[in-house]
């Protein structure tokens, strides 16, 4: 919960996640589903007992109508009645019992009679096959033994020719010769033929078998699909039979029942009207409990649509506060990106002002450094000059007025100005005396801004006349 005050209002912002509303959703749908559930298992119960209660109801008043029967119909004659009936059902059953017997037996000689068949048929086509196998066989063995012999006669006939052709050769008979050749070309052409004429009628004896073979197969399939045929004509058969008595039987059955359903009705028909008015105060009272809980459900549908118009509000209250507080992260951001470019612009500055001030405060040490070097010198320039003895008055005290003058304003101030002064009247300074009283007076100078530069706190360096006065000092001074 987040609160923002303003000069008008108080405003108050409510962020929730949306895993958070989507648990919060599933939660209330479970709830709402199980209410309903829990409703219509509490109507169901309701109306089971109202069901069992009317059947215990029908039950018990069937039993008294069964009581009141067997009470009323002690008579002898209804015995005598209900004895000749049962006595007439048992010889039906008994002459349908005889019937079906007769038929089963019937049907038990024919299945035994196609069980033979099926048994002994195999056996006859295969000894019908193996016949016509033989024969063929035996055919074509004669074909063979008579194309060999065919082969021999002509190799012998030929042997026999071309012995003949040799002897007349030897003995010098040449006579008859083309004759012997031409036979023997013709026999062996009658041969050839022969031959032909053996091979196309061994095809022709395999083309018979073939034939034979096919049409035992035939015969082999018509057969077993006559036998299924009869074998179903069987089946049927029986299942008519007993599908005949079966009915016979209903039929008895259902007569006995329609007897005893005519009893019935005229004992059930004064308690049907008994129902009739129980049945319609209940569905009276039904009516008034169906009205009661569509009352509940119109209730219920009206809650949950207030709920949920409820619920799409807050949704959208929701959207409302987060677009505002990603605009407010946004303004956020730029902020703190605009405090980081001025913190960085503000270092960049102060880092630029510490090189200056490192820069200014080395170019002061260096000044002081000069200082002293020059002073160094002045002090070697009075010891060497001590040697002369004419001094003036008026020009010490004019010297000493001018560097007291000095040294009260500043001690940095006082060195430079001292340093410039001394190098402009060392000119005029002629006597030892002078130039004596000079160095003692510049010692004492010096141990005076030495005692004051460590008990004084040295200030920040400004860049202005007194670097020119360091810079004059130093192109001024070693010139002497």
């Amino acid at each position: 919960m987040q609160s923002n005050k303003t000069p008008d209002c108080l405003l108050f912002q409510l962020r929730v996640s949306q895993d958070r509303l989507q648990q919060s959703l599933t939660q209330l749908s479970c709830s709402v589903m199980e209410r309903e559930r829990r409703s219509f298992l509490l109507h169901s119960q309701f109306y089971e007992q109202i069901l069992r209660r009317e059947t215990q109801l029908l039950y018990h008043t069937e039993q008294d109508l069964k009581h009141l029967q067997t009470s009323q119909t002690s008579s002898s004659q209804k015995e005598v009645s209900d004895e000749c009936r049962g006595l007439m059902l048992e010889v039906s059953a008994l002459q349908a019992q005889v019937a079906h017997l007769e038929e089963r037996k019937r049907a038990q000689e024919e299945r035994l009679s196609l069980k033979f068949r099926e048994r002994y048929a195999p056996l006859v086509r295969h000894l019908c096959s193996t016949c016509i196998q033989l024969q063929g066989r035996l055919d074509e063995q004669r074909l063979q033994v008579k194309l060999d012999v065919s082969e021999m006669v002509s190799r012998i006939r030929g042997e026999g020719v071309d012995r003949m052709i040799k002897l007349k050769k030897k003995y010098g008979c040449t006579k008859d010769n083309d004759g012997l050749k031409l036979t023997k070309s013709q026999k062996e052409e009658v041969d050839e033929l022969q031959q032909e004429n053996r091979r196309l009628s061994v095809l022709i004896c395999k083309l018979k078998t073939l034939s034979r073979w096919r049409k035992l197969v035939d015969q082999e399939k018509l057969h077993r699909q006559l036998l299924q045929a009869q074998q179903r004509e069987i089946t049927s058969r029986c299942e008519a039979l007993r599908v005949k008595m079966t009915a016979e039987e209903e039929v008895v059955l259902l007569q006995e029942e329609l007897e005893a359903a005519r009893r019935e009705l005229s004992c059930s028909q004064t308690e049907c009207s008994r129902t009739k008015n129980l049945l319609d105060r209940k569905t009276e009272e039904l009516r008034v409990a169906q009205h009661q809980s569509a009352q509940d459900a119109r209730g219920r549908q009206e809650l949950d649509s207030y709920r949920v118009q409820s619920l799409e509000q807050m949704k959208a209250d929701v959207e409302d506060r987060e677009r505002q507080l990603r605009a407010l992260s946004e303004q956020l951001d730029r902020g703190s990106r605009m405090n980081q470019i001025h913190r960085q612009r503000s270092a960049k500055e102060i880092q630029q002002v510490r090189g200056k001030l490192q820069q200014e405060r080395s170019f002061k040490q260096e000044a002081f450094q000069q200082v002293d070097r020059l002073q160094n010198q002045v002090n070697d320039m009075g010891a060497a000059l001590s040697r002369s003895t004419s001094s003036t008055g008026q020009s010490r005290t004019y010297y000493t007025l001018s560097v007291s003058r000095l040294s009260a304003t500043s001690p940095s101030a006082g060195l430079h100005r001292a340093a410039q002064q001394s190098a402009l009247q060392l000119g005029s300074l002629t006597d030892d005396a002078t130039l004596q009283d000079l160095a003692a007076e510049q010692r004492q100078q010096r141990a005076e801004t030495a005692g004051s530069r460590s008990h004084t706190r040295i200030e920040r360096p400004k860049a202005g006349p007194t670097r020119l006065r360091v810079r004059t000092a130093e192109t001024s001074l070693p010139d002497l």
